[in-house]
């Protein structure tokens, strides 16, 4: 029951731009398939912002993008690749998906780039994730 009504809480706040939404849950509630599920249904644009790399390969290695019918393009930073020519071609693949992955620190870059670093600042949503884990 509370995953339904955490999903149905997300799904309307989606058809509000520009809207802050916080909402909390315990663990074990299915937060994560509660916000992919209305996110895969709409066409909007979306970068989901975790605070590690580590969580963004947790959520990519788990079955929930997959369960929703979804995928997600990881952005990474330049220094995660050999060569320059890697990390570019990576970065329009993250760039072009519908749901962009990347960390809590590319968003503040971006915004500071004016959404020239990843775009994520330029998408329709930003969703932060295990947001407790954030600095504050």
């Amino acid at each position: 029951m509370r995953f339904k009504h955490f999903c149905a809480l997300v799904e309307k706040h989606i058809s509000i731009k520009d809207a802050p939404l916080l909402l909390e849950g315990g663990t074990g509630l299915g937060k994560t398939r509660a916000y992919l599920a209305p996110i895969a249904s709409s066409e909007e644009t979306v970068a989901i912002v975790l605070p590690t790399h580590q969580l963004i390969d947790q959520l990519l290695a788990s079955t929930d993008l997959e369960a929703v019918g979804m995928a997600g393009g990881a952005f990474r930073p330049a220094r995660m690749f050999e060569k320059r020519v890697d990390y570019m071609a990576h970065r329009t693949i993250a760039m072009n998906a519908r749901v962009m992955l990347c960390t809590a620190a590319s968003v503040m870059i971006d915004q500071r780039l004016t959404g020239n670093y990843n775009g994520a600042s330029r998408r329709d949503y930003l969703l932060f994730d295990e947001a407790d884990q954030l600095p504050q």
